[in-house]
C-alpha cells in the first residue's frame, strides 16, 4: 500500500512517521527506541559511517570518532573531523537520512511515494539552502521540506480538530534549538504568523549546564584533567552521557545524584530538580521572550491564543511548563512523547495536508504546570472487542545513559583483554553456597475478570523491563545499564546492580537464588548474559554468548530469555543473528546455536514439555524447539504484518499465548499440535502477555494504548481494559496471583494491579 514519509532530522534524535490514507503512524528506528540518536561514527580504516544506536554505542570507547549535535553546526565553513577524516556536515545528516530511508524500505519492501523533511523556522535562506542538499546527497531527488512548527501544528490540528480561524503558539524546544511560532488555521492550510528563535540553546546546554555544576561541586576535578590522556576523554564522554541521564530523571524526580568516575577516583555529585532549575532558568526566560517577541511581531495577544503548544524533547522539563503558563495565562498543551509531533506531522503534511487521523494522539492542557493526568477508564467490561486507545510508543524501549559502576567494570575487563587475560575465564559465575531450598510462597488465589491499578510508584531512569522473584516479594527491572531492585510491597527500591553493558530482559532461576540478564555490550566484543545473586542483590559474572555486539554483520541484540525448570539451561534469542543461544548454566559453555528463523524476540518455556516457543518478529511466525534436542520442530505461521512479540505457556501447560504487535491481537496456540486455535483482538501493538497463577486470566500490556487488556482464557475473550502509565512494556504477576505490575517506561513508574482477592 502506498505511503508517504516523515522525518525530523534533529540535533540530537531522529524521529520518523509514516502515514496511509490519512492516519500517521511513528516508524521504529531501532532495536530498543522509536527515536534513534543524531549521531555518526567513522571507523578506524575510513570505512563508511555507522549511524544511530551503533554510532552511539561507540561514544564512550571512541569519542573522537563520534559526531554529534552536527546540525547546530550546518553553514560552519570548518568542516568536522571524525578520527582524523573530514566531513561537511550535510554529508553527515545525508548519512543519518540515508540510514532512515533504508531502515523505511527494508520494513515496507517499498519506497515512499513522498518524503518531507523539516527544519528549524527561525533559518534563514542559506542554511535552508544547505538543508536541501541534505536529501540529494541521501539520493533523493523529490522531497519537500516544512518549518517544525508546522508540522507539530498540523499534528494537533488532525488530533484536536483545529478550526478555521483558530491561532495556536508553538513552544518548540529541542536538543539544539529553540522556535517560537504562531500559527493560524486557514481554509488551504496553516498559516505562519510570526516567528522567533534563539539558534543555539535547548537540551545540549542544559546538559552542559549539569556538566559545569558537576565540575563546580569537585572543586574544579574535570579542569584537572588531562585530555591528551585516553582514559580522561573515555571518562568526560561516559560523564556527559550521565549528565543527560541527570537531566531526565530530574523531570520525573526531585533529585538524584551524577557518577562521577574519573582516573583513580570515584565521587558522586547529587543535584535536586530546584538546582537544575536554578542553572537553566535564565535560558528558558530567553525563550519566555521569544514566544512574547512573536506575539507582539505576529499583533496576537495571548488571549487570542486557543492554546500554547509544547513540542521538542526539553519542553518536558517541569519548569517550561510552568513558567510559560505563569507568563501567558492560557492553556499549555503537551503530547504524551513531544519528541513525535513533529514527526507525524510532517507524515501527515507529506500525505496531502491536515488529513483526519484515525487514532489521534493524547493532547493534555495542563494550566498548573503539574503534568499529564492519567487517562479517563475505559468502560469497566467489554463485550466486543476492545476500543482503540490514543498512542504513545512502538516497540518503545528508550536507551539510557550507562551508570559509572558499569564504566568500572568495562574498564575493568578492557584491561584485562589488553593483558591477555581470557576474560571468559576470569569473569566466569564462580561456585557459590550450596543452592538454598525455594523461598515459600504463598497460596495463590483466584483472579478475577477485572483489574485495578491499586498504586504506582516511581523508578527513575525508565523501566523497560521487568521480573518478580519467586517469592513475590522483588522486582528486578531494567534502567539503561542497571538492574533496579524494588520491593514489591513497598516500592521502595533496595538496590541498583550495575550491568556492564546495556541490559534487556531478566529471568530467574526456579528457586530464586540466581537472575540472569541479557545484556548488549560492545565492550567485550561479544554480548553476555549478566549473573545476580538474587539473595544478596550483587554482580556475580559474565556468560558470553558468542554473539557479536561490534558493528558488522554479525552484531545482535539480546531479547527474552528464558531458564529451564531445572536452572540448567538459558535459552537466549539473538535478534539480528536468528538464532537462539542454548547455555550451560553449569560450566557457561554454548552448547547449541539454534538457527530459529529472523529477528527472535522472546522464548518461553513449557512447564509440561520439552517445548519452547520462539517468536520471529519480522516474518510473523513462531518458531517450536524441541529442548531434548535443541532442534526445531515446526515453524508456526501467525500471519502476515503482525509481528509476534512474547509469548507465555499457561501454569498447566495446555495452552500458550503469543502477542502480535503489529496485528493488535493475540494468538493462542495448541501445544501438542504446534497451530494457532484462535485469535482475538486486544489494544494496540501488544508487547508483553502474562498469566495469572491460576491459569484463569492473561494480562496483555498494550504498549501504544498504555493500557492493560485482561483475557478469560476460558472464553478467549477481553474482560477488561485497564489504563496504566505512559510506554507501557511489560507485564508480570506475583506468585501468589494478587497483583500484576506493570513497566511503564516513558512514566518512569511501576503500576501495580489488584487481579485477585
Amino acid at each position: 500500500m502506498a505511503f508517504s514519509l516523515g522525518v525530523d532530522l534533529g540535533t540530537t534524535y531522529i524521529a520518523a512517521a509514516t502515514a496511509r490514507a490519512g492516519h500517521a503512524e511513528m516508524f521504529n528506528l531501532g532495536n530498543q527506541s522509536m527515536s534513534a540518536p543524531a549521531m555518526v561514527y567513522q571507523g578506524p580504516n575510513g570505512d563508511s559511517l555507522v549511524t544511530g544506536q551503533a554510532a552511539q554505542h561507540q561514544l564512550i570507547f571512541h569519542p573522537e570518532r563520534v559526531g554529534r549535535d552536527f546540525k547546530r553546526k550546518l553553514g560552519d565553513k570548518i568542516p568536522l573531523v571524525l578520527g582524523g577524516t573530514e566531513h561537511e556536515v550535510t554529508a553527515l545528516l545525508a548519512a543519518l537520512l540515508s540510514d532512515v530511508l533504508a531502515r523505511v524500505v527494508r520494513y515496507e519492501g517499498a519506497e515512499p511515494d513522498s518524503v518531507l523533511l523539516t527544519h528549524p523556522a527561525n533559518w534563514g535562506p542559506y542554511r535552508r539552502g544547505l538543508f536541501e542538499e541534505v536529501p540529494q546527497l541521501a539520493g533523493l531527488l523529490d522531497t519537500a521540506t516544512a518549518t517544525e512548527p508546522e508540522a507539530a501544528a498540523t499534528h494537533y490540528g488532525n488530533s484536536r480538530s483545529l478550526e478555521v480561524g483558530e491561532t495556536i503558539a508553538v513552544y518548540d524546544l529541542g536538543g539544539g534549538t529553540f522556535d517560537a511560532t504562531v500559527l493560524r488555521k486557514q481554509e488551504d492550510g496553516i498559516e505562519i504568523l510570526g516567528t522567533e528563535g534563539v539558534e543555539r540553546l535547548g537540551g545540549i546546554d542544559f546538559d552542559e549546564a549539569i556538566l559545569t555544576h558537576v565540575n563546580r561541586e569537585t572543586g574544579g576535578a574535570l579542569d584537572a584533567l588531562d585530555m591528551r590522556d585516553p582514559q580522561s576523554s573515555v571518562a568526560i564522554a561516559r560523564l556527559r552521557m550521565d549528565c543527560i541521564s541527570a537531566k531526565e530523571a530530574l523531570s520525573s524526580a526531585t533529585e538524584t545524584a551524577v557518577p562521577v568516575f574519573l582516573p583513580n577516583r570515584y565521587l558522586e555529585v547529587p543535584i535536586t530538580r530546584a538546582q537544575f532549575e536554578d542553572l537553566v532558568r535564565a535560558d528558558i526566560e530567553s525563550t519566555i521572550t521569544a514566544l512574547a517577541g512573536t506575539l507582539r511581531s505576529a499583533r496576537v495577544t495571548p488571549a487570542d491564543l486557543s492554546a500554547i503548544l509544547l513540542v521538542g524533547g526539553s519542553s518536558q522539563i517541569p519548569l517550561v511548563t510552568r513558567m510559560v503558563s505563569e507568563q501567558f495565562g492560557r492553556p499549555v498543551v503537551t503530547d504524551v512523547d513531544p519528541k513525535k509531533a513533529i514527526a507525524l506531522g510532517a507524515a501527515a503534511l507529506a500525505d496531502g495536508q491536515n488529513p483526519p487521523t484515525e487514532a489521534p494522539y493524547t493532547w493534555y492542557e495542563d494550566p498548573g504546570g503539574d503534568g499529564p493526568p492519567e487517562p479517563p477508564p475505559p468502560p469497566a467490561t467489554l463485550s466486543g472487542p476492545p476500543p482503540e486507545f490514543p498512542g504513545n510508543d512502538r516497540e518503545g524501549r528508550r536507551r539510557r545513559s550507562v551508570p559509572w559502576a558499569a564504566v568500572l567494570v568495562s574498564l575493568v575487563l578492557v584491561l584485562l583483554l589488553a593483558g591477555g587475560l581470557a576474560w571468559a575465564t576470569w569473569f566466569r559465575p564462580q561456585p557459590g553456597p550450596p543452592t538454598p531450598p525455594p523461598s515459600p510462597v504463598p497460596a495463590a488465589v483466584a483472579s478475577s475478570d477485572t483489574a485495578t491499578v491499586s498504586s504506582t510508584f516511581p523508578v527513575a531512569g525508565g523501566p523497560q523491563t521487568l521480573a518478580i522473584s519467586p517469592d513475590g516479594s522483588r522486582l528486578y527491572l531494567t534502567t539503561g545499564t542497571s538492574v533496579v531492585v524494588a520491593d514489591t510491597a513497598s516500592g521502595r527500591v533496595v538496590a541498583t546492580v550495575p550491568v556492564a553493558g546495556s541490559p534487556q530482559f531478566v529471568v530467574f532461576s526456579p528457586v530464586g537464588h540466581r537472575a540472569y540478564v541479557s545484556a548488549y555490550s560492545p565492550a567485550f566484543g561479544q554480548n553476555v548474559v549478566a549473573v545476580f545473586d538474587a539473595q544478596s542483590n550483587s554482580f556475580v559474572g559474565l556468560i558470553p554468548t558468542g554473539q557479536k555486539s561490534a558493528m558488522g554483520s554479525e552484531q545482535t541484540w539480546l531479547y527474552g530469555l528464558a531458564v529451564s525448570a531445572d536452572g540448567s539451561r538459558l535459552y537466549v534469542p539473538n535478534h539480528d543473528s536468528g538464532t537462539v543461544s542454548v547455555i550451560n548454566t553449569a560450566d557457561d559453555s554454548t552448547l547449541a546455536q539454534v538457527p530459529v528463523g529472523d529477528t527472535p524476540h522472546w522464548a518461553a518455556l513449557s512447564p509440561t514439555a520439552p517445548l519452547a516457543l520462539v517468536t520471529n518478529h519480522m516474518p510473523g511466525t513462531v518458531t517450536a524447539l524441541n529442548t531434548s534436542t535443541d532442534t526445531v520442530t515446526r515453524v508456526i505461521p501467525i500471519g502476515q504484518g503482525v509481528s509476534p512479540h512474547s509469548a507465555a505457556f499457561a501454569p498447566d501447560g495446555k495452552i500458550a499465548e503469543v502477542t502480535d504487535y503489529d496485528g493488535d491481537t493475540l494468538s493462542f496456540i495448541d501445544p501438542t499440535t504446534l497451530s494457532v486455535v484462535t485469535t482475538i483482538p486486544v489494544g494496540r501493538d501488544p508487547q508483553s502477555v502474562a498469566f495469572a497463577p491460576d491459569g484463569r486470566h492473561s494480562y496483555v500490556v498494550n504498549n501504544d494504548d498504555n493500557t492493560v487488556s485482561v483475557i478469560d482464557t476460558a472464553t478467549r475473550k477481553v474482560t477488561d481494559v485497564v489504563p496504566v502509565g505512559a510506554g507501557a512494556a511489560m507485564v508480570v504477576v506475583a506468585p501468589d496471583g494478587r497483583h500484576a505490575f506493570v513497566a511503564n517506561q516513558t512514566a518512569n513508574t511501576v503500576s501495580v494491579l489488584t487481579i485477585g482477592s
